[in-house]
């Protein structure tokens, strides 16, 4: 895939405008609750980005001198960070249920 059909489907992951607001209601009640809160990536991440291969790919980075931070050279954990961001997003533009 070239990096403009990439490119093209990481702006489509829209975590947040995707979840129903009840999940959502409950991922926001963790965060304010707990200070975190954690979810599965959806089928539309794990259709763009192999998560156990950028996993994988931070494991060989740290067993060659290399930091894991290097992964963000590759396209698939900015990806991976669009689609968090994008949910983070939704939280935080819920209105307060209190």
């Amino acid at each position: 895939m070239g990096d403009a059909a990439f490119c093209a489907r990481c702006e489509a992951l829209g975590a947040g405008a995707s979840m129903p607001a009840a999940e959502l209601e409950s991922l926001r009640t963790r965060l304010v609750d707990d200070g975190y809160f954690t979810t599965s990536a959806t089928d539309q991440l794990a259709e763009l980005v192999s998560l156990p291969a950028v996993r994988a790919g931070m494991s060989r980075l740290v067993a060659v001198g290399w930091p894991a931070t290097m992964i963000l050279l590759y396209d698939e954990a900015w990806a991976i960070a669009h689609h968090f961001a994008s949910l983070i997003g939704a939280l935080l533009q819920m209105p307060s249920s209190a």
